[in-house]
């Protein structure tokens, strides 16, 4: 980092800039820089069509930026230019910076029409990635009916005949990325059928890279077609894809209880199995990434540690959702707190969201009480395992 550091100077005629000014920890400093700075500011390096969906996903809370949409920089800045738009937001949102890729997308996307105006594709894909900003804090299945009425409203009929291969590089790219994403959240197979025409054409223009073989195969695997995905395995080989364990499924078609896929041993073979709700419990949710902290805390912990052995039973989201050695690393890492991904999100109503992470309290199949925060505050999570007679 201090490397990269060292040449912003360079790269944008004002290195100071982002290492002395305080940092920009609201909507009225963000308006302020982008008017002191209206010709030097480091978020001048994106293309137009780039800095507005950046500068819309700003959010900012009580401690300064809160979330952010990193995705653009990444596609088309060095990481140099990154770390000095990220050091305009201190320290934590540097120590949360995307990576780059740029170069490569730069060699690779020849056919683009300009990259300094906001064209009428880009300008409806802008329209789009605002109306999914402007979500909000809803619930999972909300967020995800919400997504596929604007990609259906915005975008869809981009999708349709040939038109996609009458939009350039560049734009291809972002109708790939909001193909993705809506297939990913969705449980609809059109939109899988949707991402699969982008793959077809990205490939007919030599543009396949490892991730959209990887998107594709995780397309397969959320939607239980593991043939397929197994068949992508074989036909890009040279991709390195995740190695695809068995999946053995012996529960009868129809089974409504929530169900979940759990690893044997040496991590080669998934079998589905009824997760038991009816005793009081500890149920902890979320993505192996956002939970690894929370897991090392409570190992770690004398009194939490024995309790959550006992009574905890993790879970993050489906194959292809989560990431398989994801969950095989997790297992290896902590043999106490074993992993298991859920089947499909349509079982798991009683966890309305996978993001934040939570700890749940389940009592007679329901989900009684939820706790959610740092381990820093730990002696509330405490309290409330008490009240529920979890903990003594």
């Amino acid at each position: 980092m201090i490397r990269a550091l060292a040449v912003l100077g360079f790269l944008f005629g004002s290195g100071a800039l982002a290492q002395t000014a305080e940092p920009i920890r609201s909507r009225a400093d963000l308006e302020q820089h982008l008017r002191v700075h209206a010709t030097d500011s480091p978020m001048n390096a994106l293309s137009p069509g780039a800095r507005e969906r950046f500068l819309y996903s700003l959010r900012f809370g009580s401690q300064g930026l809160s979330s952010a949409s990193g995705v653009d920089l990444g596609d088309e800045l060095t990481q140099p230019q990154i770390l000095a738009i990220m050091e305009l937001f201190g320290p934590e949102a540097v120590a949360n910076s995307p990576q780059s890729h740029s170069e490569e997308l730069q060699w690779l996307e020849r056919r683009v029409r300009s990259r300094d105006e906001i064209g009428d594709i880009e300008r409806r894909y802008n329209d789009y990635f605002k109306a999914v900003v402007d979500i909000g804090d809803v619930g999972d299945r909300e967020r995800a009916a919400l997504r596929a009425a604007a990609f259906q409203r915005l975008l869809a009929d981009l999708y349709q005949g040939r038109k996609l291969t009458k939009v350039d590089d560049r734009e291809l790219r972002l109708l790939r990325r909001a193909a993705q994403e809506v297939a990913m959240e969705t449980p609809d197979d059109n939109h899988v059928a949707v991402f699969q025409q982008v793959f077809s054409e990205r490939q007919r223009r030599n543009l396949l890279s490892t991730d959209d073989v990887t998107t594709m195969q995780a397309l397969f695997l959320a939607r239980h077609r593991y043939s397929d995905a197994r068949r992508l395995a074989s036909d890009y080989p040279t991709m390195k894809l995740p190695r695809l364990p068995q999946f053995r499924d012996p529960l009868k078609a129809g089974v409504s209880a929530p169900t979940v896929w759990r690893f044997d041993a040496a991590g080669k073979q998934l079998t589905r199995e009824v997760m038991d709700l009816t005793d009081a419990q500890i149920l902890v949710t979320g993505r192996c990434d956002s939970l690894r902290s929370i897991a090392a805390s409570i190992e770690a912990d004398p009194v939490l540690g024995p309790v959550f052995t006992r009574h905890a039973r993790w879970i993050t989201e489906a194959p292809g959702i989560e990431s398989l050695d994801a969950v095989r690393e997790w297992n290896a890492a902590l043999p106490g707190f074993p992993m298991a991904m859920i089947h499909e999100r349509g079982e798991w109503a009683l966890v309305p969201r996978w993001d934040p992470p939570g700890i749940h309290v389940i009592s007679d199949g329901n989900v009684a009480a939820t706790w959610q925060g740092s381990l820093a505050q730990r002696e509330s999570l405490v309290t409330l395992l008490q009240r529920h007679g979890l903990l003594e």
